[in-house]
């Protein structure tokens, strides 16, 4: 897909068409390590994936950008997850 030092760590194409659950990228605009276009290229080869460029961010949106970033995994989350019963969470937390 494309050339980067940790390519032997990351999953050959035909591994990444079959995954199938939902997928959020979040790349930033102003990256400099990974151009927007590869980002992009991940996202069609993983089938049931969304591609957000966060605007003037670079490669670490969670930090750079947190309301944004929040605000679109929140959004992502609740569209393709359901939350848990509340005695199963009670569980958990």
């Amino acid at each position: 897909m494309w050339s980067h030092p940790h390519d032997l760590d990351f999953p050959a194409e035909e591994e990444l068409i079959a995954i199938k659950a939902p997928i959020l990228l979040v790349h930033g605009d102003r990256d400099d390590s990974i151009p927007v276009e590869r980002a992009d290229k991940l996202r069609h080869l993983l089938g049931n994936a969304e591609l957000c460029v966060t605007p003037n961010t670079g490669h670490d949106p969670p930090s750079e950008c947190p309301a944004i970033f929040n605000a679109v995994a929140l959004d992502f989350l609740r569209r393709h997850y359901r939350p848990l019963p509340e005695a199963q969470a009670e569980e958990l937390g």
